[in-house]
């Protein structure tokens, strides 16, 4: 058996949360210890999006400042997520933690998110991967928005889309973090966005009941330790860890310079985009 770390946040606003994150995978890269898997939510309700993504062209900004609803840049890939009512995981861990030594980075998305499938499944839902039927859906492959992509390892419900992963490694580490959402105003996310907003799943609308976070998190939290043969041990941030995610917070993740035009803190690098408008 493994121990993981298990680090039950909380709410925190996206820069917070996404400083967390970034803090727990470097961390666990310079330092080691047990591998981590974070459970968290969203207050205020917060957009994060793609590293290499635009938000000019994905955001409408004069409705985020009107809405008082923020952006944040991941430090991971995929497209923009809505967070909103829902529960949110974290997971740091080596390659052989996971037992992902033989498998590319793609096939890690199923190595790795079959435990929420376990954990839907266990909440009496039939979930399965977008490419268990074949069931990708080449028409979204340009989609923008994340839940509206049908990828081989998208775990889809009744062919509705159920949230979204993203993944970073340095060497053999992995950091990856995705949205479960408990629901979904379609309605309040439409009015942020630059281009139309697809159909997405929620476990209260497909369960036709209301699901709390304590009954995900279980779940979660069960299938997480049946499907890697892992003890889960309560933790919390040591000092060190709490220093460098206010840090990251105040000067990444809160910053313009990060969220709009990706300058990274801690590197220096520079890496702006050009909109729409200049491609033209």
């Amino acid at each position: 058996m493994k121990t993981f770390r298990l680090i039950t946040s909380g709410y925190a606003d996206a820069a917070t949360n996404m400083a967390v994150d970034e803090t727990l995978f470097l961390s666990y890269r310079e330092n080691g210890g047990l591998p981590i898997l974070r459970l968290y939510g969203w207050r205020p309700a917060a957009f994060s999006f793609g590293i290499s993504q635009d938000p000019a062209a994905l955001f409408n900004a004069k409705a985020l400042e009107a809405g008082a609803v923020s952006i944040v840049r991941r430090p991971t890939g995929g497209g923009a997520i809505f967070h909103d009512d829902e529960l949110t995981y974290c997971l740091v861990a080596s390659t052989e933690d996971l037992g992902l030594e033989t498998r590319g980075v793609k096939a890690s998305y199923g190595r790795i998110t079959s435990f929420l499938i376990e954990a839907y499944r266990a909440l009496g839902l039939k979930a399965g991967f977008a490419g268990d039927n074949g069931a990708q859906d080449v028409r979204h492959k340009i989609a923008e928005l994340c839940s509206s992509r049908h990828e081989e390892y998208d775990i889809l419900i009744g062919n509705r889309k159920l949230g979204g992963s993203a993944q970073k490694r340095s060497k053999n580490i992995v950091l990856q973090h995705g949205s479960i959402p408990l629901s979904f105003d379609r309605r309040r996310a439409k009015a942020f966005l630059k281009h139309p907003l697809p159909d997405a799943a929620a476990l209260s609308s497909l369960l036709e009941r209301r699901i709390d976070e304590h009954e995900i998190s279980e779940a979660v939290k069960t299938a997480f330790g049946s499907h890697f043969c892992a003890d889960l041990l309560d933790s919390g941030l040591d000092r060190r860890e709490e220093q460098l995610a206010l840090f990251l917070r105040n000067n990444k993740y809160s910053a313009d310079g990060w969220n709009l035009k990706k300058v990274d803190p801690l590197t220096g690098n520079t890496h702006a985009y050009r909109t729409q408008a200049a491609m033209a």
